[in-house]
Protein backbone atom coordinates (compact mmCIF):
# COMPACT_ATOMS: atom_id res chain seq x y z
CA UNK A 1 0.00 0.00 0.00
CA UNK A 2 1.31 2.87 -1.16
CA UNK A 3 0.92 6.61 0.78
CA UNK A 4 -0.34 9.27 -1.39
CA UNK A 5 -1.03 13.20 -0.66
CA UNK A 6 -3.54 14.62 -2.35
CA UNK A 7 -3.54 18.27 -2.28
CA UNK A 8 -6.05 20.69 -4.67
CA UNK A 9 -9.07 22.89 -4.31
CA UNK A 10 -11.30 20.20 -2.23
CA UNK A 11 -11.96 22.22 0.79
CA UNK A 12 -13.69 24.98 -1.71
CA UNK A 13 -17.17 26.14 -1.54
CA UNK A 14 -17.53 25.16 -5.33
CA UNK A 15 -18.83 21.40 -5.89
CA UNK A 16 -17.24 20.83 -8.78
CA UNK A 17 -14.20 20.99 -6.43
CA UNK A 18 -15.31 18.90 -4.34
CA UNK A 19 -16.33 16.27 -6.93
CA UNK A 20 -12.88 16.27 -8.22
CA UNK A 21 -11.51 15.39 -4.34
CA UNK A 22 -13.77 12.72 -4.15
CA UNK A 23 -12.92 11.08 -7.70
CA UNK A 24 -9.11 11.27 -6.86
CA UNK A 25 -9.88 9.67 -3.35
CA UNK A 26 -11.60 6.93 -5.03
CA UNK A 27 -8.98 6.55 -7.82
CA UNK A 28 -6.45 6.05 -5.13
CA UNK A 29 -8.71 4.19 -2.77
CA UNK A 30 -6.15 0.94 -1.94
CA UNK A 31 -3.92 3.11 -0.69
CA UNK A 32 -3.65 5.74 2.03
CA UNK A 33 -4.45 8.95 1.60
CA UNK A 34 -3.70 12.26 2.98
CA UNK A 35 -5.26 15.31 2.01
CA UNK A 36 -3.92 19.81 2.32
CA UNK A 37 -6.07 21.96 0.27
CA UNK A 38 -4.15 23.53 -1.73
CA UNK A 39 -4.83 27.10 -0.59
CA UNK A 40 -7.48 26.91 2.61
CA UNK A 41 -5.96 26.73 5.84
CA UNK A 42 -9.66 25.56 7.68
CA UNK A 43 -11.72 23.03 7.43
CA UNK A 44 -14.25 21.34 5.15
CA UNK A 45 -17.60 23.33 5.77
CA UNK A 46 -21.39 22.64 4.17
CA UNK A 47 -21.78 25.16 1.22
CA UNK A 48 -24.10 27.84 2.60
CA UNK A 49 -26.11 30.60 1.11
CA UNK A 50 -26.23 33.64 3.06
CA UNK A 51 -25.52 37.39 2.40
CA UNK A 52 -22.54 38.27 2.94
CA UNK A 53 -21.29 41.80 4.33
CA UNK A 54 -19.25 44.32 2.08
CA UNK A 55 -15.82 44.29 3.36
CA UNK A 56 -13.74 47.25 4.03
CA UNK A 57 -10.17 47.34 1.62
CA UNK A 58 -7.48 46.41 4.24
CA UNK A 59 -4.57 48.98 4.61
CA UNK A 60 -1.60 47.59 2.35
CA UNK A 61 0.58 46.67 5.27
CA UNK A 62 -2.35 44.22 6.98
CA UNK A 63 -2.89 43.10 3.43
CA UNK A 64 1.02 42.08 3.47
CA UNK A 65 0.82 41.26 7.06
CA UNK A 66 -1.65 38.70 6.09
CA UNK A 67 -0.28 37.51 2.80
CA UNK A 68 2.40 36.69 4.71
CA UNK A 69 1.17 34.52 7.30
CA UNK A 70 -0.31 32.77 4.49
CA UNK A 71 2.45 31.73 3.46
CA UNK A 72 4.11 30.80 6.58
CA UNK A 73 0.99 28.16 7.55
CA UNK A 74 0.85 26.91 4.04
CA UNK A 75 5.47 26.29 4.38
CA UNK A 76 4.21 24.72 7.66
CA UNK A 77 2.01 22.48 6.60
CA UNK A 78 3.95 21.16 3.35
CA UNK A 79 7.40 20.97 5.46
CA UNK A 80 5.54 18.66 8.11
CA UNK A 81 4.12 16.91 4.93
CA UNK A 82 7.93 16.24 3.64
CA UNK A 83 8.89 14.22 6.38
CA UNK A 84 5.71 11.94 6.20
CA UNK A 85 7.92 10.41 3.35
CA UNK A 86 5.21 10.11 0.57
CA UNK A 87 5.20 7.52 -2.81
CA UNK A 88 3.38 10.32 -4.49
CA UNK A 89 1.75 13.60 -4.17
CA UNK A 90 -0.93 13.90 -6.43
CA UNK A 91 -1.73 18.03 -7.23
CA UNK A 92 -4.80 18.52 -9.34
CA UNK A 93 -7.22 18.95 -11.31
CA UNK A 94 -9.04 21.86 -11.68
CA UNK A 95 -7.60 25.27 -12.95
CA UNK A 96 -4.91 25.35 -10.68
CA UNK A 97 -2.04 26.65 -13.15
CA UNK A 98 -3.62 30.16 -12.87
CA UNK A 99 -2.12 33.81 -12.81
CA UNK A 100 -4.02 34.51 -9.09
CA UNK A 101 -2.31 35.60 -6.15
CA UNK A 102 -2.17 31.88 -4.26
CA UNK A 103 -2.02 28.93 -6.85
CA UNK A 104 1.67 30.04 -8.03
CA UNK A 105 2.96 30.21 -4.71
CA UNK A 106 1.00 26.81 -3.40
CA UNK A 107 2.76 24.95 -6.16
CA UNK A 108 6.10 26.69 -5.72
CA UNK A 109 6.75 25.25 -1.97
CA UNK A 110 5.44 22.05 -2.72
CA UNK A 111 8.00 22.10 -4.90
CA UNK A 112 10.52 23.41 -3.02
CA UNK A 113 9.32 21.60 0.21
CA UNK A 114 8.56 17.97 -0.50
CA UNK A 115 10.83 15.56 -1.86
CA UNK A 116 8.49 12.77 -3.39
CA UNK A 117 7.58 12.30 -7.07
CA UNK A 118 4.76 14.90 -7.44
CA UNK A 119 2.49 14.79 -10.25
CA UNK A 120 -0.09 17.30 -11.83
CA UNK A 121 -3.24 15.51 -13.13
CA UNK A 122 -6.39 16.62 -14.70
CA UNK A 123 -5.32 20.37 -14.15
CA UNK A 124 -6.43 23.30 -16.45
CA UNK A 125 -3.82 25.81 -17.50
CA UNK A 126 -4.45 29.89 -18.89
CA UNK A 127 -2.05 31.03 -21.27
CA UNK A 128 -1.10 34.68 -19.56
CA UNK A 129 0.82 34.93 -16.27
CA UNK A 130 2.40 37.96 -14.73
CA UNK A 131 6.26 37.75 -14.81
CA UNK A 132 6.38 36.48 -11.18
CA UNK A 133 4.18 34.12 -11.27
CA UNK A 134 5.46 32.81 -14.24
CA UNK A 135 9.08 32.50 -12.73
CA UNK A 136 6.89 30.73 -9.92
CA UNK A 137 5.34 28.51 -11.66
CA UNK A 138 8.60 27.64 -14.17
CA UNK A 139 10.84 26.96 -11.16
CA UNK A 140 7.88 24.54 -9.63
CA UNK A 141 6.91 22.47 -12.95
CA UNK A 142 10.37 21.64 -13.97
CA UNK A 143 10.16 19.88 -10.52
CA UNK A 144 6.81 17.95 -11.33
CA UNK A 145 7.77 13.78 -12.16
CA UNK A 146 4.68 14.20 -14.99
CA UNK A 147 2.39 16.06 -15.96
CA UNK A 148 -0.98 15.67 -17.40
CA UNK A 149 -3.18 18.42 -17.99
CA UNK A 150 -7.08 18.15 -18.98
CA UNK A 151 -7.98 19.24 -22.25
CA UNK A 152 -5.72 20.57 -25.62
CA UNK A 153 -6.25 24.00 -24.59
CA UNK A 154 -4.56 23.92 -21.62
CA UNK A 155 -1.14 21.70 -23.16
CA UNK A 156 -1.25 24.50 -25.71
CA UNK A 157 -1.41 27.11 -23.30
CA UNK A 158 1.79 25.49 -21.19
CA UNK A 159 3.95 25.22 -24.07
CA UNK A 160 3.22 28.34 -25.09
CA UNK A 161 4.07 30.47 -22.39
CA UNK A 162 6.62 28.35 -20.81
CA UNK A 163 7.31 26.33 -23.20
CA UNK A 164 6.73 22.93 -20.93
CA UNK A 165 5.24 19.49 -22.50
CA UNK A 166 2.80 17.78 -20.87
CA UNK A 167 0.38 15.01 -21.41
CA UNK A 168 -3.23 15.05 -21.86
CA UNK A 169 -6.17 13.16 -19.89
CA UNK A 170 -9.94 14.32 -19.65
CA UNK A 171 -10.95 15.32 -16.49
CA UNK A 172 -11.09 13.08 -13.90
CA UNK A 173 -14.94 14.31 -13.18
CA UNK A 174 -16.06 12.26 -16.18
CA UNK A 175 -15.35 8.83 -14.26
CA UNK A 176 -17.98 10.49 -11.11
CA UNK A 177 -21.09 8.18 -12.14
CA UNK A 178 -18.46 5.17 -11.63
CA UNK A 179 -18.29 5.92 -8.28
CA UNK A 180 -21.74 7.27 -7.16
CA UNK A 181 -24.31 4.99 -7.26
CA UNK A 182 -28.01 7.43 -7.58
CA UNK A 183 -30.33 6.34 -5.04
CA UNK A 184 -33.05 7.38 -7.48
CA UNK A 185 -33.29 7.15 -11.68
CA UNK A 186 -36.15 9.01 -12.43
CA UNK A 187 -35.22 11.34 -15.84
CA UNK A 188 -37.77 14.68 -15.11
CA UNK A 189 -38.49 16.69 -18.03
CA UNK A 190 -37.06 19.51 -16.64
CA UNK A 191 -34.50 22.21 -18.02
CA UNK A 192 -32.03 23.19 -15.78
CA UNK A 193 -29.75 26.53 -15.52
CA UNK A 194 -26.31 26.96 -13.53
CA UNK A 195 -25.25 30.76 -14.26
CA UNK A 196 -21.48 31.57 -12.93
CA UNK A 197 -21.62 34.48 -10.67
CA UNK A 198 -21.48 38.61 -12.17
CA UNK A 199 -17.86 38.45 -10.34
CA UNK A 200 -16.78 35.10 -11.83
CA UNK A 201 -18.43 36.55 -15.86
CA UNK A 202 -16.34 39.52 -15.57
CA UNK A 203 -12.90 37.97 -14.60
CA UNK A 204 -13.32 36.20 -18.10
CA UNK A 205 -15.33 38.96 -20.47
CA UNK A 206 -15.68 42.14 -21.07
CA UNK A 207 -16.98 44.65 -18.50
CA UNK A 208 -20.89 45.02 -18.87
CA UNK A 209 -22.76 45.65 -16.12
CA UNK A 210 -24.59 43.33 -13.93
CA UNK A 211 -28.28 44.30 -14.98
CA UNK A 212 -27.49 43.27 -18.47
CA UNK A 213 -25.62 40.27 -17.91
CA UNK A 214 -29.08 39.25 -15.81
CA UNK A 215 -31.29 40.67 -18.95
CA UNK A 216 -28.74 38.13 -21.14
CA UNK A 217 -29.50 35.48 -18.72
CA UNK A 218 -33.08 35.91 -18.46
CA UNK A 219 -33.27 35.75 -22.33
CA UNK A 220 -31.32 32.72 -22.52
CA UNK A 221 -33.95 30.98 -19.62
CA UNK A 222 -36.81 32.51 -21.98
CA UNK A 223 -36.05 29.96 -24.75
CA UNK A 224 -36.18 27.32 -23.07
CA UNK A 225 -39.10 27.88 -20.75
CA UNK A 226 -41.84 26.91 -23.17
CA UNK A 227 -40.41 23.66 -24.12
CA UNK A 228 -39.82 21.85 -20.83
CA UNK A 229 -42.61 21.05 -17.93
CA UNK A 230 -40.10 22.43 -15.40
CA UNK A 231 -37.30 25.13 -15.28
CA UNK A 232 -35.30 25.33 -12.73
CA UNK A 233 -32.01 27.11 -10.91
CA UNK A 234 -29.10 25.36 -9.51
CA UNK A 235 -25.87 26.24 -8.19
CA UNK A 236 -22.33 25.20 -7.64
CA UNK A 237 -20.32 28.02 -5.98
CA UNK A 238 -21.60 29.76 -2.55
CA UNK A 239 -21.13 33.12 -5.12
CA UNK A 240 -23.02 31.55 -7.99
CA UNK A 241 -26.31 31.15 -5.29
CA UNK A 242 -26.13 34.56 -4.21
CA UNK A 243 -26.22 35.51 -7.76
CA UNK A 244 -29.04 32.60 -8.82
CA UNK A 245 -31.42 34.32 -6.07
CA UNK A 246 -30.86 37.64 -7.73
CA UNK A 247 -31.71 36.00 -11.18
CA UNK A 248 -34.86 34.20 -9.76
CA UNK A 249 -36.52 37.32 -8.56
CA UNK A 250 -35.34 39.17 -12.13
CA UNK A 251 -36.89 36.81 -14.22
CA UNK A 252 -39.79 36.07 -11.89
CA UNK A 253 -40.49 39.94 -12.33
CA UNK A 254 -41.09 39.81 -16.19
CA UNK A 255 -42.82 35.93 -16.54
CA UNK A 256 -46.08 34.93 -16.13
CA UNK A 257 -44.66 31.29 -15.38
CA UNK A 258 -42.54 31.52 -12.47
CA UNK A 259 -38.86 30.02 -11.53
CA UNK A 260 -38.12 27.84 -9.12
CA UNK A 261 -34.51 28.45 -7.44
CA UNK A 262 -32.99 24.86 -5.96
CA UNK A 263 -30.80 25.15 -2.95
CA UNK A 264 -28.30 22.84 -2.98
CA UNK A 265 -25.03 22.58 -0.33
CA UNK A 266 -23.53 19.30 -0.65
CA UNK A 267 -22.07 17.19 -3.43
CA UNK A 268 -24.68 14.11 -3.31
CA UNK A 269 -26.98 16.17 -3.79
CA UNK A 270 -25.47 18.27 -6.68
CA UNK A 271 -25.26 14.88 -8.55
CA UNK A 272 -28.45 13.30 -7.76
CA UNK A 273 -30.16 16.52 -9.21
CA UNK A 274 -27.98 16.91 -12.25
CA UNK A 275 -28.78 13.24 -12.78
CA UNK A 276 -32.06 13.30 -13.24
CA UNK A 277 -32.78 16.48 -14.89
CA UNK A 278 -33.25 15.95 -18.76
CA UNK A 279 -30.73 18.88 -20.04
CA UNK A 280 -28.43 20.70 -18.46
CA UNK A 281 -27.41 24.28 -19.62
CA UNK A 282 -23.99 26.03 -17.79
CA UNK A 283 -21.07 28.17 -17.67
CA UNK A 284 -19.69 26.00 -15.05
CA UNK A 285 -17.50 23.22 -16.65
CA UNK A 286 -18.12 20.92 -13.65
CA UNK A 287 -21.71 20.13 -14.13
CA UNK A 288 -21.56 20.18 -17.28
CA UNK A 289 -19.12 17.06 -17.02
CA UNK A 290 -21.28 15.15 -14.26
CA UNK A 291 -24.57 15.77 -16.75
CA UNK A 292 -22.43 13.72 -19.42
CA UNK A 293 -21.23 11.35 -16.99
CA UNK A 294 -24.53 10.37 -16.64
CA UNK A 295 -25.81 10.59 -20.06
CA UNK A 296 -27.87 13.73 -19.37
CA UNK A 297 -28.25 16.66 -22.56
CA UNK A 298 -26.23 19.58 -22.02
CA UNK A 299 -25.34 22.90 -23.51
CA UNK A 300 -22.04 25.00 -22.92
CA UNK A 301 -23.05 28.76 -22.10
CA UNK A 302 -19.52 29.89 -24.13
CA UNK A 303 -18.54 32.70 -21.76
CA UNK A 304 -14.81 31.64 -21.06
CA UNK A 305 -11.69 30.01 -23.27
CA UNK A 306 -11.88 27.83 -21.01
CA UNK A 307 -15.28 26.59 -21.77
CA UNK A 308 -15.01 27.25 -25.27
CA UNK A 309 -12.38 24.70 -25.80
CA UNK A 310 -14.35 22.09 -23.83
CA UNK A 311 -17.19 22.66 -26.18
CA UNK A 312 -14.95 21.88 -29.10
CA UNK A 313 -13.57 18.97 -27.55
CA UNK A 314 -16.91 17.17 -26.60
CA UNK A 315 -20.02 18.87 -29.13
CA UNK A 316 -19.33 16.52 -31.79
CA UNK A 317 -20.68 13.30 -33.25
CA UNK A 318 -17.68 11.01 -32.07
CA UNK A 319 -18.08 11.92 -28.32
CA UNK A 320 -18.51 8.95 -26.30
CA UNK A 321 -18.35 9.03 -22.51
CA UNK A 322 -17.45 5.40 -22.15
CA UNK A 323 -14.67 6.07 -24.59
CA UNK A 324 -13.22 8.96 -22.60
CA UNK A 325 -13.92 6.94 -19.43
CA UNK A 326 -11.80 4.18 -20.51
CA UNK A 327 -9.17 6.47 -21.82
CA UNK A 328 -8.96 8.09 -18.56
CA UNK A 329 -8.51 4.89 -16.67
CA UNK A 330 -6.01 3.54 -19.58
CA UNK A 331 -4.10 7.08 -18.44
CA UNK A 332 -4.03 5.86 -14.86
CA UNK A 333 -3.01 2.43 -15.12
CA UNK A 334 -0.40 3.04 -17.86
CA UNK A 335 1.43 6.81 -16.74
CA UNK A 336 0.23 7.28 -12.96
CA UNK A 337 0.00 3.66 -11.14
CA UNK A 338 3.78 2.83 -12.38
CA UNK A 339 4.62 5.82 -10.42
CA UNK A 340 3.79 4.14 -7.16
CA UNK A 341 6.27 1.49 -8.46
CA UNK A 342 9.44 3.05 -9.06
Amino acid sequence: MAKILITNEGLSDNLGDQAILYVLRNIFINHEIDFIDFTRNYDSKKLKVKNKKIKKKKPLFLRYITKLNWLIIRAKRYLLASYKSYDLVVIGGGELIRNNLTFPYSLFLIALLIRSKKLIFGVGCEMKFSKRNKILFEYSLKRISKIILRDKRSAYNLKYSMNIHANISSDVVFLISDFHELKQQVKNERVSFAFQSYSAFLSNNQYISERQYISECVKLIETKAKLYKEVKLFHTTENDALFMLKLADAYNNVSPVKIKYVNINTLENLIEYIANSSLIISNRMHALIIALSYNCEIEVIRSSEKLIGFEKEIMHDSFNITKVKHEIYSTINEEIFPLLDN
